[in-house]
C-alpha cells in the first residue's frame, strides 16, 4: 500500500473549494465538523509562513529581469510585493485593473489595483479588493509598461491556462534567482508567495502600524495577522546565505534605476 501525505493546507483548500462550489454548505454550516478536524490538525502541526524576500534581494531580482527584457515579470515582482499579493493576485491581474490616477477620478496621485481573483475576496468580505500604490517611480514604470495595453490583457503576459502561466512564472522565478545564486524552495529558499510575505515584513518595518499592515494585507482577523507578521522578520533564509551572494544583490539592487522601462 502506498501512502500519500498531504498538509494541513491542501485540506483547507479541499474545503475552501467545496464551500465555493456548493454555496449552501456555507450556509447551513455543514463543513463545521470538517473545518474542526482542520483545526485539531494544525495544533498538532502548526504552520509555516514562506520567507520574505527582503526589499534589497527584491530590487536585485527585478533588475536582473529588466536588463533581460522580461519587462513584464519584471514590473509584476515590483507589483506583488508593493501590494503584498498572493500568486492568484498578480496572475489574475489585467489591464482594466489598474487604475491610474487620471482614471480613477479621485483628488490623488495614488493608483487603486482591484483585485477581481481575490483568495480572501472569494469566501468571505468584500466582493472585490484593492491595494493602493503611491510609490511615484512605480506608478510611472506601470503607466510605461501596460498604460497602452487593451483592457483586457493580462499584465503577466503568458501564454495558456492560469496553471500553464504560474508554470511560466515560476521558471522565470527560479532562474532569476539561480542567476543570483539564492536557493529556491519553501524549506531554506524563496517562493513566489515569498513577494507577499516580504511586502508584508518591508510595510511592518517601516511603519511598525499593525492596522496599515492589516488594511494593506487584506486580513479580516487580527490574530491570525499578528501571528504572520510576528513570525516573518525573524526568517533566516536571507541572512544564511554566502556573504558573496548577499553583496551581489546589494550590488544589483543599486543599479535597478538603471534598467527601469522609461
Amino acid at each position: 500500500m502506498v501512502h500519500v501525505y498531504r498538509a494541513q493546507g491542501d485540506l483547507s483548500e479541499l474545503l475552501n473549494a467545496l464551500a465555493k462550489r456548493f454555496t449552501p454548505l456555507r450556509v447551513r454550516g455543514s463543513l463545521g465538523t470538517a473545518w474542526d478536524v482542520r483545526t485539531a490538525w494544525q495544533h498538532m502541526e502548526p504552520g509555516s509562513n514562506r520567507a520574505p524576500i527582503p526589499a534589497r534581494l527584491l530590487r536585485a531580482m527585478a533588475a536582473v529581469a529588466f536588463a533581460w527584457g522580461w519587462d513584464d515579470f519584471g514590473v509584476v515582482l515590483l507589483v506583488a510585493f508593493d501590494g503584498a499579493l498572493r500568486p492568484g493576485d498578480f496572475l489574475g491581474l489585467e489591464r482594466h485593473d489598474l487604475r491610474f490616477p487620471q482614471e480613477h477620478g479621485g483628488d490623488d496621485s495614488a493608483l487603486y489595483i482591484i483585485l477581481r481573483h481575490s483568495k480572501t475576496a472569494k469566501l468571505r468580505g468584500a466582493r472585490w479588493q484593492h491595494v493602493r500604490v503611491s510609490c511615484g517611480r512605480l506608478i510611472k514604470v506601470l503607466q510605461t509598461v501596460f498604460g497602452s495595453r487593451p483592457a483586457a490583457s493580462y499584465l503577466y503576459h503568458a501564454a495558456g491556462t492560469m496553471s500553464q502561466r504560474a508554470a511560466a512564472f515560476l521558471r522565470q522565478f527560479r532562474a532569476v534567482l539561480a542567476f543570483l545564486r539564492i536557493p529556491y524552495g519553501e524549506q531554506h529558499g524563496f517562493v513566489p508567495s515569498s513577494l507577499r510575505a516580504g511586502g508584508i515584513t518591508a510595510l511592518y518595518q517601516r511603519t511598525f502600524n499593525i492596522e496599515q499592515v492589516r488594511w494593506q494585507g487584506r486580513w479580516d482577523g487580527q490574530k491570525s495577522m499578528e501571528h504572520y507578521v510576528q513570525e516573518l522578520p525573524y526568517n533566516s533564509a536571507f541572512a544564511s546565505l554566502d556573504p558573496a551572494a548577499r553583496d551581489r544583490c546589494y550590488r544589483l539592487a543599486r543599479l535597478l534605476p538603471l534598467f527601469l522601462p522609461q
